[in-house]
């Protein structure tokens, strides 16, 4: 909040001119009417410098600034600083998190090949693992009336899956990639079961025990149901849309087809660092970055676009990194946060126009002799009432649509 707007500081220089030139304009005054009257040329300079106020010129701006800071927080949207009113009002590229932000973030495994001995053993696992895919395969496991080990140690935990210790034995669970990289072989049959998983718009995740992959499970997300309303209201609103993910790039890009979205905006597979690089390539060439994500895979990319919007249930280190946090997790929020900043945006130089409008007449008039001091010191308060009611009448911020 202590950070001044790159509008603030235009604001504040423009104010400084302008002190500057309404005393070299009430000399001028002087001058001119000194000639008719010593006193008359005393009263029409006094009237000039008392009509012209720069109180609204210095309001207009942070007003308007912290009145759409608080109407956004009114509607569960945290705004960190001003700046980010004038980024969001230019439309250019959105990027957007698949899990948890287009989808439910809510895994549930909807299928399943192979031993569900392999599931109890990952069960065993990922109960020490807080992540959507460990409470998933816990769930599934507590629905099939496994009892999960208490003889399990998790090992470690990287991109794409965790591995560790159950009753001795070695168990990795995790993607494809993640089993391939680990130097496991991937039988046939349930390579062909998790690409089948994968056509189907399904997570594939594999389970091996002793290095020997015995079960492949199939994890659904359900887009929201608001989803394909909002990317089409974003599209009116100018933005270019598109979908960074780390999940399988056929889930991603079946996905993208479902929301109405271009093959080639839909990314899959990436790695945070991946992520990283389509923000930065959009940058390159010269578009207004927004990214919108929930994860901690997203925190490279929140902190390196132009705008981070996090989203309710991410994790700490994303919200650090976003300068905007949706706690309402309400995908239309995001709606109503762009519609919102551009409105703010909009009424800051409404009220820098009427500010400027309203010194250019009074200025005018006192110089012409048409205002007197006593009714200079009436209309002077007039510009900032004026700014004051009109950014409080204004609505900016209004809430979208489920």
């Amino acid at each position: 909040a202590a950070q001044r707007t790159p509008i603030v500081m235009l604001a504040d220089r423009i104010g400084g001119y302008f002190v500057i030139a309404i005393t070299l304009l009430a000399v001028v005054t002087f001058g001119l009417w000194l000639p008719t009257s010593l006193a008359l040329a005393t009263s029409h300079a006094t009237a000039l410098l008392i009509v012209a106020c720069p109180c609204a010129l210095a309001l207009a701006t942070p007003l308007a600034i912290a009145v759409g800071l608080g109407r956004a927080a009114r509607r569960n949207i945290m705004i960190r600083d001003g700046q980010t009113f004038q980024r969001l009002a230019k439309p250019g590229r959105i990027w957007l998190d698949k899990t948890g932000t287009l989808t439910q973030g809510k895994q549930h495994i909807t299928a399943l090949a192979g031993s569900e001995e392999g599931l109890r053993m990952a069960a065993s696992l990922e109960k020490h693992c807080k992540h959507p895919v460990a409470n998933a395969i816990v769930q599934a496991a507590r629905q099939r009336h496994l009892t999960t080990s208490g003889a399990a140690h998790l090992g470690g935990a990287e991109l794409g899956g965790i591995q560790g210790e159950v009753d001795g034995s070695s168990v990795l669970v995790g993607s494809v990639d993640f089993v391939r990289r680990a130097e496991i072989a991937i039988p046939t049959a349930m390579l062909e079961h998790a690409t089948e998983y994968a056509a189907q718009g399904m997570s594939p995740n594999l389970i091996a025990v002793d290095r020997q992959v015995v079960t492949v499970l199939g994890l659904s997300d359900p887009i929201r149901p608001d989803a394909s309303r909002v990317i089409e209201q974003l599209a009116k609103l100018g933005w270019k849309v598109g979908i960074l993910s780390g999940d399988h790039p056929s889930i991603v890009r079946r996905i993208g087809e479902q929301l109405g979205l271009a093959t080639n905006d839909c990314h899959g597979g990436l790695s945070p660092e991946q992520k990283l690089s389509y923000i930065r390539a959009s940058q390159a060439v010269g578009e207004n970055v927004a990214m919108v994500g929930d994860g901690a895979n997203d925190a490279a990319a929140l902190a390196a676009a132009d705008t981070g919007i996090a989203v309710r249930g991410g994790a700490e280190v994303s919200l650090q990194a976003a300068p905007v946090f949706i706690a309402s997790g309400r995908l239309p929020s995001l709606l109503t946060l762009l519609v919102g900043a551009r409105r703010t945006t909009h009424l800051i130089f409404l009220t820098f126009a009427i500010s400027l409008t309203y010194n250019l007449v009074a200025v005018g008039l006192a110089m012409l002799g048409w205002i007197s001091p006593l009714v200079a010191a009436i209309l002077m308060p007039l510009s900032s009432v004026s700014v004051l009611a009109l950014t409080l009448a204004m609505k900016t911020f209004v809430e979208a649509e489920p």
